[in-house]
């Protein structure tokens, strides 16, 4: 028995959209309308661009606008090709709406290519997209200019039919400069759309054998989006008994991202669970893998895809209902305002292989080694990328009970910068452009400052104040003792840059350290505290900020200096050398005893429960929680601190002051045990915290 022919046409738009019954739908798994301005502002221009297309007595040549591919009877279903309908479509209605007021019989006209319906049956749009596009589409098409607001406003669409009415307009101007009236210049721009654009329409036999034209015409030349090709490769493998369940599991991969998302998603799932891929042969992976399935198999794969699509939709676009957890979702933000996407395939595969608690702490590890690598300028970011794929082909080859965390230290330990590497370049920082990744830079320090206590909601609800202005005023110069030129260099400095509203921002403008000064005292974001207490602002102040905020760096960033103690298993071979041993990193700005020392003065805390509520707690605890990562301490001390930080003890810990702390590393402090000493405490409170924290305990001045 011969195999059903493909019918290929070649279509005028008025033949393509003259009968009365010819309707086209695009299915609910294809991708949402993407053309733009600039697509539009091309096929407008290839239209109208020359100097005689008004001309009804010239001969013109076809407009070719490529192909369509399309299935089964009116109304058909649109396998491929509804960005170049849903256009055309677009185009006719702007025609139309300009025509209304000067020809209504012509705009009737115009309206009969854009709506069908056989006899007694109510007229309907003659393209009916998928139902994300539908209702904005079809308002569109009845009145070009309803769309004004946000987010419809701003869509593909809204851009298409606001970038085609200018177009129309444009041409109408030139019509007139050439004599024409307008009515004869839209007349001029219908003939001309629907005379002489032409496409190749293309009827398959059946939607499967439409999955597999696809690929023959893309290697003719007539290239689809990679997404598009790796889609219909599996849905022409998936078989007639497996098509529909394949169908609606990539529905569901769709819905789960954005349009712009599911290249990228496609991309990193690949370099996640396979091999990494250039984009240019991401296609013939997953072609190669697809041919080796069929059926149950590729549903399957299909499956699996859905699934790691929700686990990026929650990496891409982080949001509240996070899965792993509010920390999780706090680094994840922070990664997506640092755009810092490198590190999703990574994060993909150790979102499946670990428990939340584990997912967040790496999602910690990849902000800390994209601000340490990448964001001061210490590496290329291509060697940050080669690190964490190589993490991820490691995870991969390793048993399901290894440790995730300790193969990932171990695969960047040789790109992440030491402590005190990463201080010194951090304080060399030049900031010359203020963008969002500085601007979530400075959120993250005072967040970590405040520990709690004053978080910012985000980056967008704060802007970033240069102390010495960057313009300032002679009274500013004066006042600093420098000139323009100095002025200029030391307003680049990380020292030289702070948070504040956007109105205090305004505000203070560009005025002198000591008019300026107030706004800072105000301000209820610790960042600004130390700024406030100062008498003056100069090269000296500015230098020691620099200092300050890069060791707060350190700590806002930790990179861990010993592996977890679980033994890392692979069924690859992984060196001895590389998995086992500890990253050599440079000593700590100030030692760490290793030894537990008794802590006589945790008694001034027990009996003095309004201590608990200061603001200095929350800084103790974080300066804990830095200790505690910097070496492995013994728990003799684990008792004496839980005892003081326990409300069974009758004492009252201030919420707003302490929650994150011990939400994100109470346990772990008392199951630990931490070391604490006030040389240390100083290099995390600076001299004001060390003399309140000598006045409440009894010390020797080297150990609390």
């Amino acid at each position: 028995m011969s195999r059903p022919r493909y019918q290929v046409n070649s279509r005028r738009v008025e033949q393509l959209f003259e009968a009365p019954s010819h309707r086209f739908e695009v299915p609910d798994f294809q991708r949402r309308y993407a053309w733009g301005k600039e697509e539009v502002d091309a096929l407008m221009d290839d239209l109208y661009g020359g100097d005689d297309w008004w001309n009804a007595d010239q001969s013109h040549e076809p407009y070719f606008l490529g192909s369509i591919v399309l299935s089964g009877e009116s109304p058909f279903r649109v396998l491929d090709g509804q960005q170049r309908l849903a256009t055309l479509s677009l185009v006719l209605a702007a025609l139309k709406h300009r025509l209304q007021p000067v020809d209504a019989e012509g705009a009737a006209q115009l309206q009969a290519y854009l709506a069908a319906g056989g006899f007694g049956r109510r007229k309907e749009f003659r393209v009916r997209l998928q139902p994300d596009d539908r209702p904005l589409f079809e308002r569109l098409l009845g009145d070009p200019d309803t769309p004004r607001s946000r987010p419809e406003g701003q869509s593909p669409l809204s851009q298409a039919m606001r970038s085609t009415l200018a177009h129309i307009d444009k041409c109408i101007d030139r019509g007139s400069a050439q004599g024409l009236t307008p009515l004869e210049s839209m007349e001029a721009i219908a003939r001309r759309l629907l005379a002489s654009v032409e496409l190749v329409e293309i009827h398959a036999p059946s939607e499967a054998d439409a999955f597999r034209l696809f690929e023959t015409l893309n290697d003719r030349g007539l290239p689809l989006n990679a997404s598009d090709l790796i889609k219909n490769k599996l849905f022409a493998r998936a078989g007639t008994d497996y098509l529909e369940s394949v169908k609606r599991e990539w529905l569901q991969l769709q819905r789960a991202l954005t349009s712009d998302e599911i290249l990228p998603f496609l991309r990193h799932y690949w370099a996640a669970f396979r091999e990494p891929v250039r984009k240019d042969r991401l296609y013939d992976r997953y072609k190669d893998f697809a041919s080796s399935l069929q059926g149950k198999e590729i549903l399957d794969f299909v499956q699996d895809l859905q699934r790691s699509a929700n686990h990026y939709r929650h990496i891409a676009r982080p949001h509240e209902d996070c899965p792993w957890g509010r920390v999780a979702y706090q680094g994840l933000k922070r990664l997506n305002e640092l755009r810092a996407r490198s590190s999703r395939p990574l994060l993909l595969l150790t979102a499946r292989r670990t428990e939340p608690s584990e997912f967040a702490a790496i999602v910690e590890l990849c902000e800390t080694a994209q601000v340490r690598h990448t964001l001061v300028g210490s590496g290329y970011p291509a060697e940050l990328e080669r690190a964490l794929l190589h993490a991820c082909s490691r995870l991969r080859g390793a048993a399901q009970d290894c440790s995730a965390t300790a193969i990932i230290l171990s695969s960047l330990a040789e790109v992440v910068t030491s402590d005190t590497d990463f201080s010194e370049q951090f304080s060399k920082i030049r900031v010359t452009s203020i963008g969002s990744k500085w601007r979530a830079i400075l959120v993250r320090l005072n967040d970590t400052m405040s520990a709690g206590e004053s978080v910012v909601a985000g980056p967008r609800t704060v802007h970033v104040e240069h102390i010495l202005p960057r313009t300032p005023s002679v009274d500013a110069l004066e006042e600093a003792k420098v000139g323009s030129d100095e002025a200029a260099e030391l307003s680049t400095h990380l020292g030289n840059l702070t948070l504040l509203s956007g109105k205090r921002n305004q505000s203070i403008s560009n005025r002198a350290f000591s008019r300026k000064r107030a706004a800072f005292a105000s301000s209820d974001l610790a960042i600004n505290r130390s700024i406030a207490q100062r008498e003056r602002w100069g090269p000296e102040e500015i230098r020691e900020r620099d200092q300050e905020i890069a060791r707060l760096a350190v700590i806002a960033w930790p990179w861990p200096t010993s592996q977890p103690s679980k033994q890392v298993s692979s069924r690859t071979s992984i060196p001895e050398s590389t998995e086992n041993t500890p990253r050599q990193e440079a000593p700590s700005p100030l030692p760490i005893q290793q030894v537990a020392p008794p802590l006589n003065g945790l008694s001034q805390l027990e009996g003095n429960p309004k201590l608990l509520g200061t603001v200095w707690v929350p800084r103790i605890l974080w300066s804990l929680v830095w200790l505690n990562r910097q070496g492995e301490n013994g728990g003799a001390n684990a008792a004496r601190i839980a005892s003081v930080f326990s409300i069974g003890h009758g004492i009252r810990i201030a919420a707003p002051n302490v929650a994150r702390a011990f939400r994100e590393h109470g346990k772990r402090m008392v199951d630990d045990g931490l070391i604490v000493q006030v040389e240390s405490l100083r290099y995390v409170l600076g001299p004001k915290g060390q003399a309140r924290l000598e006045s409440l305990f009894e010390t020797d001045d080297s150990q609390v």
